[in-house]
């Protein structure tokens, strides 16, 4: 069999073609920020799992790709418009955009399709309401958390309203209502989020500052951050608790929920009575509510396995 040095020639133009596409495929991936995305898809799955329903499996499936994809998009379109001051900050600086692997048009393109995309099939697959919250997370969080941040503190709370929204999603897609149980849900989300990214916020306080952005701890001070992190850290207790009288959790949700809760608890007074400047007391704490959140999920999967 004759081959052509022709035909050869476009096999390989066209290998190459596909090759040059796959970077842009990872970069378009990291856009998402896939560990955000599985976070949110988690917690949802955790709504749809408390809810006192079912749904099929395929819809269930639908749902928190969905969800997940919202999230993804938000976080793309996030990327475009704080490319400029990403590249001033050494955690960011290698992202796609700032450091120029990927285009801007390509970019928010990806994150309009994606989230707007996303919000079209939950509204004709899952139902109305799920798609008009993960709508109003995604306005929330392009068009007023991203915009004020660079002017406010203020844009803590209203990220973390955005943030909490995809346990009340799940709950949403299989209940197609909101109740009281879902609410508590997103509420423990959202106070989470608040000691969460005030460590954030201050050991990397320098980073933002240079890239221009408004914190907290920044507006606050240290000390102010530092007792605003721990009463949140209180406040969580009682808020994860209100599962238990609503007949969502029990007796072992109920004991690991006090106990995570009393560990967050300890690991920020001590960094209150620490030096509330330095970095390490921040990072520990930072690291304290990322095991707080899987302690959380798990006292409900054995609460629930136990009854």
């Amino acid at each position: 069999m004759r081959v052509d040095a022709a035909d050869l020639d476009a096999n390989a133009s066209a290998g190459a073609r596909v090759a040059a596409l796959l970077p842009s495929a990872r970069e378009l991936l990291a856009l998402t920020k896939p560990h955000i995305v599985l976070v949110n898809a988690v917690v949802a799955g955790g709504g749809m799992a408390l809810a006192p329903a079912t749904i099929g499996p395929w819809t269930a499936a639908l749902a928190l790709f969905c969800i997940g994809a919202v999230v993804g998009g938000a976080g793309a379109i996030n990327m475009v418009i704080e490319r400029d001051r990403d590249r001033l900050m050494p955690r960011t600086s290698d992202r796609p955009l700032p450091a120029r692997r990927l285009g801007v048009g390509p970019a928010l393109g990806f994150g309009l399709a994606l989230s707007t995309g996303s919000i079209t099939i939950m509204a004709l697959s899952v139902n109305l309401l799920t798609a008009a919250l993960g709508l109003l997370g995604l306005l929330l969080y392009t068009l007023a958390y991203t915009p004020l941040k660079r002017r406010t503190a203020l844009a803590l709370p209203v990220g973390a309203v955005a943030g909490a929204l995809p346990p009340l999603m799940g709950w949403t897609a299989v209940t197609g209502s909101v109740a009281t149980p879902g609410l508590v849900l997103a509420a423990v989300l959202f106070v989470w989020q608040v000691p969460h990214f005030l460590a954030i916020a201050i050991f990397r306080s320098d980073e933002y500052a240079r890239a221009g952005f408004r914190t907290a701890a920044s507006a606050l001070g240290a000390r102010r951050a530092w007792a605003l992190l721990t009463l949140s850290a209180v406040l969580l207790v009682p808020v994860s608790l209100l599962l238990v009288p609503l007949a969502v959790a029990g007796c072992v949700y109920f004991g690991v929920a006090v106990t995570a809760g009393a560990g967050l608890i300890v690991v920020a007074g001590r960094g209150l009575r620490s030096d509330t400047s330095a970095s390490r007391p921040a990072r520990l704490f930072f690291r304290a509510t990322l095991v707080y959140l899987p302690l959380l999920a798990l006292g409900l999967v054995l609460d629930r396995l136990v009854m």
